[in-house]
């Protein structure tokens, strides 16, 4: 059995800077190797954009990403690891969809039939799932169409390739849904990857067999907790980094407290909080120019608690879509296991 080493007061082999899953997931993998790892971490929590949360009468409530599916296998695997159980979202009943001249209409699968523009919004998926074919995941710099593809807007390759105005409207709720953009705020290429690493559009849309499929019982942030209470103290909490220095004897990683000596460091972070960090010697230009035009996304997610999911009882799944000029673009039942 490999043995892993603890960080020994401020000098360790490799740090992680980042408590989220990319950076778990990263110190974990070294851990495991026996490389000795610190993940510094400037937030008083692990888990990133992923935060669990419990209300009166102990019912878990995920404010940020809270839902697996089975391609997301690594994250499955994890959760397997540290007994973290899941169940399935619930989907029974029909999907209620409030179109943008206000009339609802109930659904299954992607849209309801005969709505308006479900049709050209399918031949348009399934033209993104061609496309997103052609992307070389093992290594996607080297797609032949890169420069074509990450030269173009989501919102203009959709001018330009779907003239049905209602499917406009249905694929960008979807961009706006997944990725909490609009779809002027990301390239093709991205998108295509996106979907590539999915195994489809449906596979990121919709919910039995895709990647809404399960939830958590304990959250989404329990996988998190369970991998940061593994690696014990080789995580710090409240240790923001501002500077990150190589130097010809390895790495100096700076918080507000100390600063930490390095052979390697692992920046996991977002393109948007890795822009704030300085670095000596400066990251070339197109990186910096790269992370400081990458928008994050933002997203409010809103919790509306009943007594009982009454509406299960008429026949619907609690899931809508909802068009137009409203604050709410999609809801779930997240009613407990």
């Amino acid at each position: 059995m490999t043995t892993t080493s603890q960080p020994s007061g401020d000098s360790v082999h490799t740090v992680v800077i980042g408590a989220g899953y990319a950076g778990l997931s990263t110190a974990l993998s070294l851990a495991d190797a026996g490389v000795e790892v610190l993940v510094l971490e400037g937030s008083e929590r692990v888990g990133g954009r992923v935060h669990t949360g419990t209300l009166d009468g102990g019912v878990v409530v995920d404010h940020g990403g809270q839902w697996v599916g089975p391609t997301q296998h690594r994250l499955l695997s994890m959760a397997e690891r540290f007994g973290c159980a899941t169940f399935p979202t619930y989907d029974s009943g029909d999907h209620l969809e409030l179109w943008a001249d206000g009339i609802c209409r109930p659904f299954r699968g992607a849209g309801p039939v005969g709505g308006p523009g479900v049709e050209q919004y399918i031949e348009a998926t399934e033209a993104i799932d061609k496309l997103a074919a052609a992307i070389n995941l093992d290594d996607p710099t080297a797609t032949e169409q890169l420069a074509e593809w990450d030269g173009e807007t989501v919102a203009s390759y959709f001018d330009r390739t779907v003239p049905d105005e209602d499917a406009r409207r249905r694929l960008a709720l979807a961009v706006q849904g997944v990725w909490t953009v609009e779809p002027r705020d990301i390239s093709l290429f991205h998108l295509l990857f996106y979907v590539a690493s999915a195994g489809g559009f449906d596979q990121l849309m919709e919910t039995q067999g895709c990647a809404q499929e399960r939830r958590f019982t304990g959250g989404a942030q329990s996988v998190a907790l369970a991998m940061a209470e593994h690696l014990g103290n080789r995580v710090r909490l409240n240790s923001a980094v501002r500077h990150i220095e190589h130097a010809s004897d390895g790495v100096r990683v700076h918080t507000d407290e100390t600063a930490v000596h390095a052979s390697h460091v692992v920046v996991a972070t977002s393109p948007g909080a890795a822009v704030r960090l300085r670095f000596t010697p400066a990251l070339p230009p197109s990186r910096n120019r790269w992370m400081e035009r990458s928008p994050m996304g933002d997203v409010t997610k809103i919790h509306t608690v009943y007594e009982t999911p009454f509406w299960r009882a008429r026949g619907l799944s609690g899931q809508a879509t909802v068009y137009g000029n409203h604050s709410v673009g999609v809801v779930f039942d997240n009613s407990p296991e």
